[in-house]
């Protein structure tokens, strides 16, 4: 039975109260969009005052430039030029914060987490207002759910192909690189995962569904 994504973005919303986009402008959104993702961010990190204020600030910087892409009239064309628009944003993060105990809090591990975040409730407002295709060769989100069952789980593919792509069985979240996350997106984006369950699919929509089926929705 073919997999419907709709189902599972719309279960995505329910859940975190992101509903009414249909003709939602933009700008609110990124507003919505911006205090979700730094109270996701924020409630997991203990962090002064100064560096939650330096969080806000990049999370918008995020966000403007997210938004720029999207009122653009150029969707990227393939992966590498998304790849490189992603990481981007990923290095605004990474090492730049410390936590009460000065140990550095925003691997890129973090990172990856706070950028796809916030393409996937974007994702969310493009489907409903005709720009689903900028988000072609967008990126799943990766946690420690995710790495169970694409990374460690027999189910979806032989642990020679995962080999082959240069993917360990033993990953932490947040041991994560930038080099073992970009294989992990390809593992994603290969024929040999997309022909079993996925054809036609991105990262970001096998996300949404490997969440709602643990979220069971």
């Amino acid at each position: 039975m073919p997999i419907v994504i709709k189902d599972y973005i719309k279960g995505f919303c329910k859940e975190y109260n992101f509903v009414n986009l249909n003709g939602k402008q933009l700008e609110n959104v990124k507003t919505e969009v911006d205090n979700k993702v730094y109270e996701l961010l924020v409630n997991r990190l203990l962090v002064s005052v100064e560096i939650e204020r330096q969080i806000k600030n990049n999370i918008l910087e995020i966000g403007t430039g997210i938004c720029t892409y999207l009122k653009s009239n150029n969707p990227y064309k393939d992966e590498v030029e998304f790849d490189k628009f992603h990481k981007k944003y990923c290095d605004l993060w990474c090492g730049g914060y410390k936590d009460v105990d000065n140990d550095k809090i925003l691997s890129f591990s973090v990172a990856q987490m706070v950028v796809n975040m916030y393409f996937k409730y974007l994702y969310c407002w493009a489907i409903e207002n005709g720009k689903k295709r900028y988000f072609v060769f967008c990126h799943a989100s990766i946690d420690t759910y995710i790495l169970n069952r694409v990374v460690k789980d027999k189910l979806y593919l032989e642990e020679e192909v995962m080999k082959n792509k240069g993917i360990t069985r033993y990953i932490y979240w947040f041991h994560l690189d930038y080099e073992m996350y970009i294989r992990i997106q390809e593992l994603f984006r290969s024929e040999e995962y997309l022909g079993r369950l996925y054809k036609g699919f991105s990262p970001l929509k096998i996300e949404f569904v490997l969440q709602g089926l643990r979220n069971n929705y």
